[in-house]
């Protein structure tokens, strides 16, 4: 198996399974959910990180194991903070008419960005070992400062649908 299918099995068992769960908590939790996952995944690439940072010639098979699940894990962790707010928030602000348009955009710009990652990236992957260490800490970043200001938002967004639901 490699690494990027695992990514991709992850993401998908997360948003079979992840949704149901999602759609039946408060809006405080949910953003606890998101807060949680995003900082797991930030740990599990920071473990990633540190592994290519030890560059290891040789992995034996519980290590290669043990990378396989964390990428695996990864994959879980990242997929539901990607999609299931992006697609609350199009649902919300394009209604049922044009909440496709929104989430295509969301993708596009998504996209875009994977795109321009993917150059640094693929050479820093091409060149091995050590390499990986700054995409990987560059990734475990991110899932941080999402998790961080996802939380920071969420509650803000539910005490708005709170009010408006009062009036």
């Amino acid at each position: 198996a490699s690494f990027s299918a695992l990514f991709a099995l992850g993401s998908l068992l997360s948003n079979l399974f992840g949704t149901q769960v999602y759609g039946k908590l408060t809006a405080r939790r949910q953003s606890d959910v998101i807060l949680g996952f995003n900082l797991a995944g930030c740990a599990l690439v920071s473990v990633l990180a540190w592994h290519s940072s030890q560059q290891q010639l040789v992995l034996s098979a519980l290590s290669r194991g043990l990378l396989l699940a964390l990428v695996l894990l990864w994959g879980f962790a990242w997929a539901l903070p990607f999609y299931i707010p992006a697609g609350v928030m199009a649902l919300q602000l394009g209604g049922v008419h044009h909440a496709a348009l929104l989430t295509n955009l969301f993708d596009a710009a998504g996209n875009l960005a994977g795109a321009a990652f993917s150059f640094p990236a693929g050479r820093c992957g091409s060149l091995g070992g050590r390499h990986w260490f700054p995409i990987l800490a560059a990734l475990a970043v991110a899932n941080g400062v999402a998790g961080l200001t996802m939380r920071l938002a969420m509650p803000q967004e539910a005490a708005a649908k709170d009010k408006d639901k009062q009036n």
